[in-house]
C-alpha cells in the first residue's frame, strides 16, 4: 500500500530491496569510504529495524547477512522500563547472542582483521566514547577508531541512566535517547560474539551505496 501510494502521488518508481541487497549496498559504500586495511574487514551497519553484517575486502564482498536486530526493533520488543532493569537487559543480551551466534560462526573462518561500523547509532557511540575518554574528535568521524576500553564506561553510563540523564551525555543525538540502550547492548554482545576490541567508523552507508 505504501509503495502504491508513493508511485501514484509522487510519480516515481519504487524498488523494494531485500536485507541481503541492503547489505551489499552498504558494503559498497564502506569499501569506497574507508581504507579496508588490514583485510578482510567485518562491516556492521546498525539501523533502526535491522543490522547488516558483511565481510569483504577491496576485491569484493565475501559474506553478507541481515538480521532483525535494529535498535528500534529491540527497543519495541524488550524495553519496558527506564532505565532497563537487569532482567530486561539480560533478555536483550540473550536474544542478541542467539541471533548473532550463527553469523559469527559463518564469519570466523574468514578471520576479519578490521571492524567497521556505520549508521547513526554507532556514530553516536563513537562520539560518546571519545568524549568519555577525553579524546578530541576530528571534524569527520570517517576512519575514527574507538576501543572497547573507550566504550565500556559509556555502556555502563547509558544502561544506568534514565532518558533525562542520557540527554546530558556528551556525543548523544537527542533523537536516539530512547534507542541508545539497545545500541550499547548490541555493540557489547557483538564484541563478544565476533571477538573484536576496536571499531572504525564509516560515515558512508546505505544512502551512499545506492548512489554508487
Amino acid at each position: 500500500e505504501v509503495v502504491d501510494r508513493i508511485e501514484a502521488e509522487a510519480g516515481v518508481e519504487v524498488e523494494v530491496i531485500s536485507g541481503l541487497r541492503e547489505a551489499e549496498l552498504i558494503f559498497r559504500a564502506i569499501r569506497a569510504g574507508v581504507l579496508l586495511e588490514p583485510a578482510p574487514a567485518l562491516g556492521c551497519d546498525l539501523g533502526g529495524g535491522s543490522v547488516e553484517i558483511t565481510v569483504g575486502d577491496t576485491a569484493g564482498l565475501r559474506v553478507a547477512a541481515s538480521e532483525n536486530l535494529g535498535v528500534g526493533t529491540l527497543t519495541a520488543a524488550f524495553v519496558t522500563t527506564d532505565p532497563g532493569d537487569r532482567a530486561e537487559q539480560r533478555r536483550v543480551r540473550e536474544h542478541l547472542a542467539a541471533a548473532l551466534g550463527p553469523v559469527a560462526a559463518a564469519v570466523a573462518p574468514l578471520a576479519p582483521r578490521l571492524v567497521v561500523g556505520s549508521s547513526g547509532t554507532l556514530q553516536d557511540i563513537a562520539r560518546m566514547s571519545a568524549a568519555a575518554a577525553r579524546r578530541t574528535l576530528p571534524r569527520s568521524l570517517n576512519q575514527f577508531t574507538f576501543s572497547r576500553a573507550d566504550f565500556a564506561p559509556v555502556r555502563d553510563a547509558v544502561l544506568a541512566a534514565t532518558a533525562a540523564e542520557r540527554l546530558r551525555i556528551d556525543g548523544l543525538d537527542a533523537r536516539r535517547v530512547d534507542l541508545i540502550p539497545a545500541g550499547v547492548l548490541f555493540l557489547d554482545v557483538a564484541m563478544e560474539c565476533f571477538g573484536f576490541d576496536e571499531m572504525t567508523i564509516s560515515e558512508w552507508a546505505l544512502r551512499e551505496g545506492i548512489l554508487l
